[in-house]
């Protein structure tokens, strides 16, 4: 019960802190290729392929619509629609998924995200929260009977709703689905659609830490033209927002941000558009607003979703490189090829065929080592036949003219070694802050009995800041309270937060006053933790 002791998160800045808890699955063996290189995870000419989602099993017609997400330990997650009755859009359609812990070497069985009966339930669009390593899931609702015209013309049973969930375990259980239609979709808007694929979290500027799913619509029933548009949210899913919309014309999309700040929207024509290209549209604004779109000529497409992600991250200060991933032909959905911009998606500089037959939508994710993975629609005689996932490092893409980049953890995160000091008086004692382990949940640091007059202090030892943020992870019973001090290497007060005490049910506490943590960013500092009636378990850097 936590009618004793309220749990709490304290954030400085928009850092959400979280405990993390990791658990296995059932795993299955799924046929797998590889060819090309060495043995070993790390091989630079290694290229593995395996059919995740094979058209006819699991109870399901069809498999279409992927969706691949690497979580911040290295789970895969590969979601799809599974389509009960037939390769059609509408019907009895669920969101399913299945998760691999050894990149991609074996899978575990099929497990249903998002059901309800004989409805549609689809559109897999995923991001990451890497500050709290949150997973959402982003889809979109409708009735089994109506179709998208029926939709848009809203002469049909219901109209497309939009839904978000969540797992905090690495995709093992999920949030039940909560609508957010309301929040997200205007009126006068008929047809939706969320990605499909996946979204992403801003990096750099006024706006880090936002979460982007980019979107599509149609605007009134009279019309059936498409917006690709997005929407974000500002505090780590809590709730959901409509960013800016591009004009007629543009359909299912992603959205890259690039090294200078600006987002880049990567959309698929619809039937106003005769030019067999991808199109683009920028954003300078977070995702405000957008420019008039353009076609990226060397991007040749059918009507058909593609995926784009980057392959370096915006901050890191590495090589701007971005991976596009389509079918390039210009009527015909076939020749899945992935392209390779060292530019921030200006250019594109290499490009290698992934799968000559007929083949339709894609998904791509970065793994924690650098290797890239993706989901494909392929197949043999329509690109419907199954879903197929892929691995290979940069060198094997690009023939070896490029190197693997492991990217940077965007969090330092922190255990309190104290474990020893639990329902002990502790005051002014000085203990080591050691790197945690991602797979390792965080220790108390300490819990101050019932004293009023005994107040606890944990102070670490001198560290260097490599962020702009800090967040702390504690509980606090009632009538305690926690205060974080921020010391110089000799221990003098540098800045104190004020401090944040237990209400009469659990709530989530924002600081922002006084100091700004990033004015510490690369010199050595001291933490001290003043806290009574409270149990800390770890602080986290970003």
């Amino acid at each position: 019960m936590i009618t004793a002791v309220k749990k709490i998160y304290i954030l400085f800045l928009f850092a959400v802190s979280a405990l993390f808890f990791f658990a296995g699955g059932v795993y299955a063996d799924v046929p797998v290729k590889t060819a090309g290189g060495e043995k070993g995870a790390a091989a630079k000419n290694e290229f593995l392929s395996a059919d995740v989602f094979v058209s006819g099993e699991g109870g399901y017609n069809t498999y279409r619509i992927p969706s691949i997400v690497v979580t911040k330990i290295g789970t895969v997650l590969a979601f799809c629609e599974g389509r009960k009755s037939g390769r059609g859009d509408s019907g009895d359609i669920d969101t399913v998924l299945k998760r691999s812990v050894d990149g991609g070497g074996t899978w575990s069985d099929l497990q249903v995200v998002f059901d309800d009966a004989g409805n549609t339930c689809g559109n897999p669009c995923t991001v990451i929260d890497q500050y709290t390593g949150t997973v959402w899931l982003l889809s979109t609702w409708n009735s089994g009977l109506d179709t998208e015209t029926a939709i848009t013309k809203s002469t049909g049973k219901d109209t497309r709703r939009v839904y978000a969930c969540f797992s905090k375990d690495d995709g093992v259980t999920w949030s039940n689905p909560k609508e957010i239609t309301a929040d997200v979709k205007p009126d006068k808007w008929t047809w939706y659609a969320t990605g499909p694929g996946s979204g992403i979290q801003l990096r750099i500027g006024e706006k880090k830490g936002r979460l982007i799913v980019p979107c599509d619509h149609k605007a009134g029933n009279d019309k059936l033209e498409y917006h690709s548009h997005v929407i974000y949210s500002d505090d780590h899913g809590q709730s959901w927002h409509i960013g800016g919309s591009v004009a007629d014309g543009t359909n299912e999309c992603h959205v890259i941000e690039r090294t200078d700040g600006t987002l880049l929207l990567n959309m698929r024509r619809s039937r106003g558009v005769s030019e067999m290209y991808k199109l683009i549209s920028t954003s300078s604004d977070a995702g405000a607003t957008w420019s008039k779109y353009s076609p990226d000529k060397t991007l040749v497409a059918p009507r058909c979703q593609s995926s784009m992600i980057r392959y370096t991250l915006s901050n890191s200060g590495k090589k701007p490189i971005v991976l596009h991933c389509n079918p390039a032909s210009k009527n015909i959905r076939k020749m899945m090829t992935l392209r390779v911009s060292c530019d921030d998606a200006k250019s594109w500089m290499y490009s290698k065929v992934l799968h000559k037959g007929p083949s339709a939508y894609s998904s791509m994710a970065v793994m924690p080592d650098g290797r890239i993975v993706s989901l494909l629609e392929t197949g043999k005689n329509h690109p419907y036949e199954k879903i197929t996932f892929m691995r290979f490092s940069i060198e094997w893409l690009t023939d070896g003219k490029e190197k693997t980049i492991v990217p940077k953890p965007p969090i330092t995160k922190y255990s309190l070694l104290t474990q020893d000091l639990v329902d002990k008086t502790v005051d002014a004692v000085s203990f080591d802050a050691a790197a945690e382990s991602e797979k390792t949940a965080g220790h108390p640091a300490g819990y101050e009995p019932n004293s009023i007059d005994n107040t606890a202090v944990i102070t670490t030892n001198a560290f260097s800041v490599d962020g702009d943020s800090l967040c702390v992870s504690a509980e606090i019973k009632k009538g305690g309270s926690l205060r974080i001090v921020i010391a110089d290497e000799k221990g003098n007060t540098l800045a104190s937060s004020r401090p944040v005490n237990e209400t009469a049910k659990e709530v989530m506490v924002t600081w922002q006053e006084g100091w700004n943590f990033a004015s510490t960013k690369g010199q050595k500092i001291r933490l001290k933790f003043v806290f009574e009636k409270a149990k800390l378990y770890e602080f986290q850097i970003k």
